[in-house]
């Protein structure tokens, strides 16, 4: 009997089918952790700049900080305005409310050298206080898309969501922005 020494082109290909299958599986599976974990890299961050809201609101007599200075908001001047009042050391209290929060949740999408806090996917944050919640304001996410955020009332009762708070809210890794609801990711 003839004894072989090696392996036959079938088995090789057949060999190397199952590692590819298997390998497409184990990629599938990491990118789906790899959204769950931007998922909750995101609402941690949101949850982190609600505190840090609540905590200026007690050290400035009932205040949340403001969403916006003029009358027409800018691009993305919420959450540029929310990293203002967080980190500016003047006032009332001198507590970096910021502190604890990653550097890495810091970018500037529109290019206009204000600091925004972005979420997992490197679109910034939405943030409107209640005294702003009928000012709509456009933002520019990471790719260039523009849309305009605007607050949403709860259907039910026709109440703003969060009355007399804030609403802080990422567009998620679909970057379609549905004003904190559907498959974006809120504090609400």
């Amino acid at each position: 009997m003839k004894r072989r020494n090696g392996f036959t082109l079938i088995e090789l290909l057949v060999v190397i089918a199952i590692i590819g299958i298997l390998a497409g599986l184990v990629l599938a599976s990491l990118q789906a952790v790899r959204q769950k974990a931007n998922e909750t890299a995101t609402e941690s961050l949101i949850q982190a700049l609600s505190i840090a809201c609540d905590q200026y609101y007690q050290d400035w007599g009932g205040m949340y900080p403001p969403a916006y200075q003029g009358e027409s908001p800018s691009q993305n001047e919420g959450i540029e305005m929310l990293y203002v009042a967080l980190t500016t050391r003047e006032g009332r209290s001198t507590r970096d409310y910021a502190k604890d929060i990653s550097r890495d949740s810091l970018g500037d999408v529109d290019n206009d050298s204000a600091r925004e806090f972005i979420d997992a996917w490197g679109n910034p944050l939405v943030y409107v206080d209640s005294m702003n919640y009928d000012k709509p304001c456009e933002y520019v996410t990471e790719t260039g898309q523009t849309y305009i955020a605007e607050p949403q009332r709860d259907p039910a009762d026709n109440r703003w969501y969060r009355p007399g708070k804030f609403m802080i809210w990422s567009v998620g890794r679909y970057g379609e922005n549905h004003n904190g609801l559907e498959d974006n990711i809120s504090n609400f």
